[in-house]
């Protein structure tokens, strides 16, 4: 492994209360399965050990990929 930047994941305080988690990666990356291994364990780093009762997160309806990654995630969000 190189240490190479792939892209990024947070949290932060949402426009309308609570937390969002953002997510961004280079498209070099895109489906490879990073995303959804990072937010599935960011999430659940939120409710388990933030003890947050609730994540937000948001994509634009154009973007189909992230549409459907928050679709296959969201039993957990």
């Amino acid at each position: 492994m190189d240490n190479e930047f792939i892209g990024l994941v947070s949290l932060d305080k949402h426009v309308d209360g609570g937390t969002e988690v953002s997510y961004e990666f280079l498209p070099t990356w895109w489906r490879s399965g990073y995303a959804t291994e990072v937010l599935s364990q960011v999430i659940n780093f939120s409710f388990n050990e933030l003890e947050l009762s609730r994540v937000i997160a948001e994509t634009q309806t154009a973007n189909a990929p992230s549409c459907r990654l928050l679709e296959q995630l969201n039993g957990k969000l």
